[in-house]
């Protein structure tokens, strides 16, 4: 059965504070930046199982209550979980917008006058022009170093 005290050397009674000082220890002797190259995929196996048994020990996990299980089973909680779906967002974006595209192609063939009759005349491309907007209509605006009122 998996023990994670057992990996890290405490004692069944141990305080956080000695669970938490026997994983610096052990993840100083087995870290793998600080092994030589030839002995680097042992060193992250080995850290990687230190990990797990510090998690488990220090947020209360399963083990804390009492319940063990074997190494290399699923554990209870990750037995029914589906892995999530590989949409991006995207995808997700080419979904949703390829419906309105076709509506809005059939729509097109089907009503071909519609934007003709429709109360908005000029289309999205052409707004309307505002004749108070004109540039003949506006007063002249005054230049950056120009001094006094300018008479016209």
């Amino acid at each position: 059965m998996y023990n994670p005290r057992g990996v890290l050397g405490v004692s069944a009674t141990a305080s956080p504070e000695e669970i938490k000082q026997a994983f610096r220890q052990k993840s100083l002797q087995c870290h793998p930046d600080l092994c030589p190259p030839a002995q680097r995929r042992s060193a992250e196996a080995a850290f990687r199982e230190i990990a797990e048994a510090y998690s488990i020990l220090s947020k209360g996990g399963a083990h804390a209550h009492g319940r063990s299980y074997q190494a290399g089973r699923t554990r209870p909680w990750q037995a029914s979980a589906r892995p999530p779906a590989r949409f991006s967002n995207a995808g997700l974006a080419v979904i949703i917008c390829i419906p309105l595209v076709f509506t809005g192609v059939l729509l097109g063939q089907k009503y071909p006058n519609m934007a003709r009759e429709s109360g908005r005349r000029h289309g999205l491309l052409n707004p309307p022009v505002n004749p108070w907007l004109r540039d003949d209509v506006l007063p002249r605006q005054r230049t950056w170093g120009e001094r006094g009122s300018s008479s016209t």
